[in-house]
């Protein structure tokens, strides 16, 4: 339904422009249509093919936002399943995310601050993320107020 939406949308802004084209071409080469005709036409067509361009716009922003949010769960989720400890291999092996696109979403998060990336003795890189607690942790949690 929505690239049904969006097609239409993109079809209207289309027609929009042509129609604010041509009326405006009307206007420099004088035509018989009334210039208040022409201004009118110039006016609805520019706010109908603005508003349809900025739904299509808008729309495909959100779109992308969504598959974002989207991949970014998946990967807290892998991440939290691990421990918080895991590797661009085990993130790829178990995602949809191809090797370079975990290694990247990986660092993305270290450069955030969220987490760390650590080398084995073997030249391995383990990203490690501290957020992640366990239920027994969890259930050991005291207030910070008591003594």
């Amino acid at each position: 339904m929505y690239r049904l939406f969006s097609g239409l949308c993109t079809l209207i802004a289309a027609f929009s422009g042509l129609i604010v084209v041509s009326a405006i071409g009307d206007l420099v080469q004088g035509s018989d249509t009334s210039s208040g005709i022409l201004m009118g036409l110039v006016v609805f067509f520019g706010l109908t093919g603005i508003a349809s361009g900025r739904y299509v716009f808008k729309t495909r922003i959100g779109v992308k936002r969504k598959i974002e949010e989207k991949k970014e769960r998946k990967l807290l989720n892998i991440i939290r399943k691990k421990s918080g400890r895991i590797t661009p291999f085990e993130l790829a092996s178990e995602s949809d995310f191809s090797f370079d696109e975990a290694k990247n979403a990986l660092e993305q998060l270290c450069i955030r601050g969220v987490g760390q990336a650590h080398i084995t003795d073997e030249g391995y890189t383990v990203y490690v993320f501290d957020g992640v607690v366990s239920d027994d942790q969890k259930l050991k949690a005291k207030s910070p107020l008591k003594s």
